[in-house]
């Protein structure tokens, strides 16, 4: 950004004030929401005024879309605040082809909601829901279609996120959005997808649709982590409303012994040719100690000691290559404490003892 001609001063208290008015000023009393001058701003700043000088720089100093990322968000400060026409009329700045757009047009929606204009909320929603369909990068669209349902619900529109979650279940079963061809991105396409079906499945298990939850978070492919860290979770849920969790329980300890050789087959590895040299067929010692410690907790003492014995021998097998083979020993004893602890957790003292004397 240009800031020929402005004040050194000025620009970054101008900065620092917006930074804190985006993060949750309180909004300006209506006496306060005409034009103040810069000074009686630096006296007593509130959200009107600050926005009203970042606006005044904005449009001196600055034509492009960092322009208009600033106004969307500022736009949802405003409707977050409550502010709804003054949203909206911020929001006619920011273009459609910003993402940006459809997460303000989500905003503006959850504000008409929350002020019973439920008309005007679903035209919204179905504004900012035709912009996320039509966006390129499948993984932007996916989430932003998981934040409109997120919002619909939390608006009471449980049939309009019913059918939103679906759009994103269909688009993360796409074989086509694991395989990005040139682009390595961090988390890999198979583990934010599956990140993102996991937080639908546990709100949906949150609702007490724990059979829905569990469909949802068996559509998660590739990254079996997370799956089974999912139907761990949903497990807790289970438990808490009286369910029998012993069939989760089994199958998410058969998850964690199918996700030691999976990487492998992600097509974000497997298609340009990443060749994976870090699994093993020793387990996941922390989630195997996850597991053991849910298993004790349903009751299913034998089933535990048993994944806590397949646990102390994945922490045993431990193995480095590399600059990562200076202390394995030391790795290996750590992983055996980690075990211990768990053990404990799980009310097996006698075995968390062994199992220290093995780490010493």
């Amino acid at each position: 950004m240009d800031i020929s001609g402005v004040s050194p001063v000025r620009l970054p208290v101008v900065c620092l004030a917006l930074s804190l008015a985006l993060a949750g000023a309180p909004p300006p009393r209506a006496q306060e929401l005409s034009a103040r001058s810069w000074e009686d701003c630096l006296t007593a700043p509130d959200r009107a005024c600050v926005f009203d000088e970042v606006m005044d720089l904005l449009y001196l100093l600055d034509r492009t879309d960092r322009r208009q990322a600033i106004v969307a968000a500022m736009a949802e400060t405003w409707a977050q605040a409550g502010e709804i026409d003054k949203a909206k009329g911020l929001a006619v700045q920011v273009p459609d082809r910003m993402l940006a757009r459809v997460s303000l047009l989500r905003e503006i929606a959850s504000a008409q909601a929350r002020a019973s204009h439920r008309e005007e909320a679903e035209a919204a929603f179905g504004r900012a829901l035709a912009l996320a369909l039509r966006w390129n990068d499948p993984f932007e669209r996916v989430e932003a279609l998981e934040a409109i349902a997120q919002a619909q619900e939390a608006a009471g529109l449980k049939a309009d996120a019913g059918t939103t979650v679906d759009q994103v279940l269909q688009i993360a079963s796409e074989r086509s959005i694991f395989s990005r061809k040139g682009r390595r991105t961090f988390p890999s396409p198979e583990t934010r997808i599956a990140r993102l079906l996991q937080r639908i499945a546990m709100r949906q298990a949150a609702a007490g649709e724990i059979a829905q939850a569990l469909q949802i978070a068996r559509s998660i492919a590739y990254d079996l982590e997370t799956l089974a860290q999912t139907l761990l979770a949903i497990v807790d849920l289970q438990m808490r409303a009286g369910a029998a969790a012993e069939a989760t329980l089994d199958e998410a300890r058969a998850t964690e012994h199918d996700a030691r050789f999976g990487r492998a087959q992600w097509p974000s590895y497997r298609d340009p040719g990443i060749r994976i040299t870090t699994e093993t067929s020793s387990g996941n010692v922390r989630l195997l100690c996850d597991i053991a410690k849910a298993q004790a907790r349903a009751g299913l003492n034998a089933k535990a000691i048993a994944t806590f014995d397949e646990a102390m021998r994945a922490a045993q097998a431990i193995s480095f290559v590399g600059s990562n083979a200076v202390k394995p020993d030391a790795a290996i004893a750590g992983a055996l404490v980690n075990v211990a602890d768990a053990q404990r957790e799980a009310g097996l003292i006698t075995a968390a003892r062994e199992t220290l004397d093995r780490a010493a």
